[in-house]
Protein backbone atom coordinates (compact mmCIF):
# COMPACT_ATOMS: atom_id res chain seq x y z
CA UNK A 1 0.00 0.00 0.00
CA UNK A 2 1.54 3.54 -0.91
CA UNK A 3 0.81 6.13 1.68
CA UNK A 4 0.51 9.69 0.83
CA UNK A 5 4.30 10.62 2.10
CA UNK A 6 5.10 8.80 -0.77
CA UNK A 7 2.70 10.60 -3.27
CA UNK A 8 5.06 13.45 -2.91
CA UNK A 9 7.67 11.26 -4.58
CA UNK A 10 6.17 10.96 -8.11
CA UNK A 11 6.26 13.10 -10.78
CA UNK A 12 2.89 15.20 -11.62
CA UNK A 13 2.43 12.99 -14.62
CA UNK A 14 1.83 9.87 -12.03
CA UNK A 15 -0.08 11.97 -9.67
CA UNK A 16 -2.12 13.40 -12.20
CA UNK A 17 -3.36 9.96 -13.72
CA UNK A 18 -4.17 8.95 -9.93
CA UNK A 19 -6.48 11.73 -9.76
CA UNK A 20 -7.94 10.70 -12.99
CA UNK A 21 -9.57 7.53 -11.51
CA UNK A 22 -10.88 9.58 -8.99
CA UNK A 23 -14.54 10.75 -8.43
CA UNK A 24 -13.13 14.14 -8.02
CA UNK A 25 -14.50 16.77 -10.55
CA UNK A 26 -13.37 19.96 -11.54
CA UNK A 27 -17.18 20.97 -10.96
CA UNK A 28 -16.79 20.92 -7.48
CA UNK A 29 -13.39 22.59 -7.11
CA UNK A 30 -12.05 20.51 -4.56
CA UNK A 31 -9.18 21.83 -1.84
CA UNK A 32 -5.84 20.97 -1.76
CA UNK A 33 -6.97 18.71 1.05
CA UNK A 34 -9.76 16.61 -0.51
CA UNK A 35 -6.91 16.21 -3.82
CA UNK A 36 -4.27 15.33 -1.54
CA UNK A 37 -6.96 12.79 0.12
CA UNK A 38 -8.36 11.47 -2.95
CA UNK A 39 -5.22 10.53 -4.81
CA UNK A 40 -4.29 8.74 -1.64
CA UNK A 41 -7.72 6.68 -1.58
CA UNK A 42 -7.34 5.78 -4.80
CA UNK A 43 -3.53 4.42 -4.23
CA UNK A 44 -5.01 2.37 -1.17
CA UNK A 45 -7.35 0.43 -3.80
CA UNK A 46 -4.93 0.42 -6.96
CA UNK A 47 -1.55 0.95 -7.54
CA UNK A 48 -0.39 3.81 -10.45
CA UNK A 49 0.09 1.21 -13.10
CA UNK A 50 -3.47 0.47 -12.78
CA UNK A 51 -4.49 4.03 -13.04
CA UNK A 52 -2.51 4.46 -16.33
CA UNK A 53 -4.02 1.70 -17.56
CA UNK A 54 -7.48 3.06 -16.89
CA UNK A 55 -6.41 6.97 -18.31
CA UNK A 56 -5.35 5.13 -21.70
CA UNK A 57 -8.36 3.39 -21.82
CA UNK A 58 -10.45 6.72 -21.67
CA UNK A 59 -8.08 8.35 -24.13
CA UNK A 60 -8.33 5.48 -26.31
CA UNK A 61 -12.67 5.38 -25.53
CA UNK A 62 -12.99 9.52 -25.23
CA UNK A 63 -10.29 11.19 -26.42
CA UNK A 64 -11.84 15.27 -26.15
CA UNK A 65 -12.95 14.44 -22.65
CA UNK A 66 -9.71 13.04 -21.31
CA UNK A 67 -7.71 15.89 -22.67
CA UNK A 68 -9.73 18.24 -21.01
CA UNK A 69 -9.94 15.97 -17.46
CA UNK A 70 -6.16 15.07 -17.93
CA UNK A 71 -5.86 19.18 -18.42
CA UNK A 72 -7.29 19.74 -14.96
CA UNK A 73 -5.98 16.64 -13.22
CA UNK A 74 -2.15 18.16 -13.88
CA UNK A 75 -3.25 21.69 -13.44
CA UNK A 76 -4.56 20.73 -9.63
CA UNK A 77 -1.46 18.52 -8.74
CA UNK A 78 0.56 21.20 -9.41
CA UNK A 79 -1.61 23.11 -6.90
CA UNK A 80 -1.93 20.01 -4.21
CA UNK A 81 1.63 18.80 -4.61
CA UNK A 82 3.99 22.39 -4.95
CA UNK A 83 7.24 20.25 -5.44
CA UNK A 84 7.42 16.71 -5.85
CA UNK A 85 10.41 14.76 -7.25
CA UNK A 86 10.56 14.91 -10.99
CA UNK A 87 12.83 11.95 -10.70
Amino acid sequence: MTTLSETVERDYADLAHVLFCTELRAEGTPSPDDLRSAIEAELRMHDSTACRCEVAQEAGDHPDSYRERMRWCLDVVRTAFPSPRTG
